[in-house]
């Protein structure tokens, strides 16, 4: 058995989860539209993206804090 397998469990899927679901769908849109896209829906996609990232450093860090509280 795995001790705490759950915790690592939900430390690769705050990793992913936000970069995959909302980053790289969102990056490639842009880069694939950015010539036609307007100001507002350019600034949309960054702020997609932004909430990607903070999601996903924001879950990340939750997810180092309980794995670290449960070795201690």
């Amino acid at each position: 058995a795995i001790p705490h397998l759950g915790l690592f469990i939900s430390l690769v899927g705050s990793l992913g989860a936000g970069v995959l679901a909302l980053v790289i769908p969102t990056m490639m849109h842009f880069m694939l539209f950015k010539d036609s896209m307007s100001a507002p829906a350019k600034m949309r996609a960054y702020v997609i993206m932004a909430f990607g990232i903070l999601g996903s450093a924001a879950g990340t860090f939750v997810s180092i804090k309980d794995i670290v509280n449960a070795m201690t």
